[in-house]
């Protein structure tokens, strides 16, 4: 980011900002996420509508993380304008910005969605988004979201059986945390055989085979962690 300035790089910079907000976001700290997100806005310089749009996306899930609805869905109406906007104004060099697409944008939606507690209108939007053909790779973020909502939503067989689809296919780092935290939630039915399978099985896909070979998994490995 500092090179990025030097140079006048600013598009650069923001997209750095951005980032810096959804990484905030995914560890768990929406007060420093919303910090970033704000310096985002607050910068002397003309930031193009797809980037914009991507930073507003990050900082609605920080928002729905501190449980603020209001500012949760104003965000998500303004990332919806912002894309409209990209597609005639063509400002955007930065890969992301161009290539996100109002499917990301319905995911993305529907992630606050989940953070917010609005299972049933956040199950909706992310049936709609898989097919009904069987679901490839880049699905997987979608699937793990999936059962993260039905297990919010008290449906444990929902969830470990849009799990275990998830699983199936080749598994982000960004999906494995979603799928930790749905086993979380499926602690309170730890004793079926169906989650226990699925729990078991997220916890051999989360060890490093290292690990396993000495028989030994690090905490941030562990499903029951509250950091997962």
């Amino acid at each position: 980011m500092g090179w990025a300035q030097a140079g006048g790089d600013y598009q650069l910079v923001s997209y750095g900002l951005g980032r810096k907000t959804n990484i905030a976001v995914w560890v768990g700290d929406h007060r420093e996420a919303v910090d970033f997100a704000e310096s985002g806005r607050q910068v002397p310089w003309e930031v193009p509508p797809g980037l914009a749009s991507v930073n507003a996306q990050y900082e609605a899930r920080a928002h729905a993380l501190a449980r603020d609805e209001s500012g949760t869905l104003r965000l998500l109406d303004d990332s919806r304008e912002l894309i409209e906007s990209r597609e005639r104004l063509g400002e955007d060099r930065i890969y992301w910005a161009r290539r996100r697409t109002p499917s990301h944008l319905r995911a993305s939606a529907a992630h606050s969605y989940v953070n917010l507690g609005r299972l049933p209108e956040a199950i909706d939007m992310l049936e709609a988004l898989l097919p009904d053909r069987q679901p490839e790779p880049h699905h997987v973020g979608t699937l793990s979201l999936l059962a993260l909502a039905h297990a919010k939503a008290g449906d444990p067989f929902a969830a470990t059986a849009v799990g275990e689809k998830a699983l199936d296919l080749a598994v982000s780092a960004s999906a494995l945390i979603i799928l930790a935290e749905t086993s979380q939630e499926l602690r309170r039915w730890a004793g079926e055989t169906r989650v226990l399978a699925f729990r078991q099985r997220l916890q051999r896909q989360r060890t490093p085979v290292g690990h396993q070979a000495v028989g030994l998994a690090p905490r941030q490995c562990e499903p029951d962690q509250s950091d997962g």
